[in-house]
């Protein structure tokens, strides 16, 4: 079965899960969990199928929610509570509007002066290329729950016609808990001349290997009766294996010719850009 129908209780119960492994994360800490972890690939090892398309992330979104990794994700993209009052600004809501989602007086106008190129800390990343842009830089910044001593490599898939330049190119973490930021850059290498929206995706993995000792347990057991089951030895073998945690970042490129929704719906006198995205 699948559908959200489906998902909602699903996703529900694993956050719960979550929550009672880390009592403390934030809701924010616990999407990033779910996001970052995902898989986008079947049992099988084959790309997850739309139909008789593999799905793109209208369909699949993040992925298929794994939970065994979610428990151990590595980093997380947390959101300090502020950055929600932030947040609504950089997109438009005036003070009123914000206090009544927040409870919290706000003065929109002190917020943008202080917080330039403010982007939300979300576990994923929309680029939208209008008419004349070419060049677009995010931050974001991520918490170690992992290792105490983690360093993390950047390993990049970059969306089709979008060059992808990341700085640092290695997180090195000392301790639990430890906050570190990192900046990406887009830069379009696609000539923006045709009257329609394009849609791209990729991501960003940071990826931590370390060395291991892989142990296996073979027992011997002797049934002593009916339904008892006894050990009577153990053999334990072991081999260096190399273990790697990945906690990847979703990339959604959007490329329009036009420089806004309203210029699209003036030269063409439809609301929205692309069937898929629905006017809400």
């Amino acid at each position: 079965m699948s559908g959200t129908s489906m998902a909602c209780p699903q996703v529900s119960g694993i956050a719960a899960l979550l929550h009672s492994a880390h009592p403390k994360w934030t809701p924010a800490a616990i999407r990033s969990a779910l996001v970052t972890t995902t898989d986008t690939a079947d049992h099988l090892g084959k790309p997850s199928m739309d139909g008789d398309a593999p799905a793109k992330f209208f369909a699949a979104g993040a992925g298929h929610v794994n939970p065994g990794r979610a428990i151990d994700p590595g980093l997380i993209y947390d959101i300090q509570v502020d950055e929600y009052s932030t947040h609504l600004c950089t997109i438009g809501y005036r003070n009123f509007e914000v206090f009544s989602i927040t409870h919290r007086n706000v003065s929109c106008h002190d917020i943008l002066q202080n917080n330039r190129g403010f982007t939300l800390n979300y576990p994923s990343i929309s680029i939208i290329f209008r008419a004349g842009m070419t060049r677009k830089m995010i931050k974001r910044r991520v918490t170690n729950v992992g290792n105490p001593n983690s360093i993390y490599s950047v390993d990049i898939m970059a969306p089709e016609g979008v060059k992808v330049r990341v700085k640092p190119r290695l997180l090195i973490f000392k301790h639990v808990n430890q906050r570190l930021s990192y900046r990406v850059w887009f830069i379009s290498r696609r000539r923006i001349g045709s009257k329609r929206m394009s849609f791209e995706e990729g991501q960003i993995d940071m990826v931590r290997c370390r060395k291991q000792r892989q142990e296996s347990q073979e027992s011997y057991f002797s049934h002593m009766g009916i339904n008892e089951v006894k050990a009577i030895s153990t053999v334990t073998t072991a081999a260096p294996n190399i273990h790697c945690l990945s906690s990847k970042l979703p990339i959604r490129n959007f490329t329009s010719h036009y420089k806004s929704m309203l210029e699209h719906k003036q030269l063409t006198g439809k609301d929205t850009l692309h069937p898929s995205i629905k006017k809400k």
